[in-house]
């Protein structure tokens, strides 16, 4: 999951101070033990799947590998944007909740002191690449511009 990996490393206590993070799509909770009815059932599922795409295979590597349990430090002053579909798996639930709700990691950040920016880009998860322009372009063109002026 690239947004997944991406926020991981943003989050390390070894990464440098980034100014902004951009986030496009991901699994921000692999946490499958606390789950109840349906999910309860579908808990081991995920696990093996977890297990097979991301190499966790035990619930504490699980937790270490969810980006909404890893918001540790302060993120004072740093914009995180994070990109995801209208409807990541075409509506499709419990999956699409499972895989793609961002709300407790963007709640983590935004406790820490991080300025969260949710974007949503295209129709599902699959088309989200393809309408990215629209948050790109303004993005790098904000870049540019506060570069100039820093």
């Amino acid at each position: 999951s690239g947004g997944q990996c991406a926020s991981l490393f943003a989050l390390s206590p070894t990464a440098p101070r980034f100014h902004a993070v951009v986030l496009i799509s991901g699994i921000y909770g692999l946490q499958t033990d606390e789950w109840t009815g349906i999910r309860r059932w579908l808990a081991p599922c995920f696990n093996l799947l977890y297990q097979d795409i991301l190499g966790v295979s035990d619930k504490e590597a699980r937790r270490l590998q969810s980006p909404e349990v890893m918001v540790q430090m302060s993120r004072e002053g740093q914009d995180w944007y994070v990109l995801s579909a209208k409807m990541e798996m075409m509506g499709l639930q419990p999956f699409e909740d499972i895989f793609f709700n961002v709300n407790p990691f963007c709640t983590a950040l935004q406790a820490k002191g991080a300025r969260v920016h949710r974007v949503q880009c295209g129709l599902n998860h699959w088309l989200l690449v393809m309408n990215i322009n629209d948050f790109v372009r303004p993005f790098c063109a904000g870049l540019l511009k506060s570069s100039q002026v820093g």
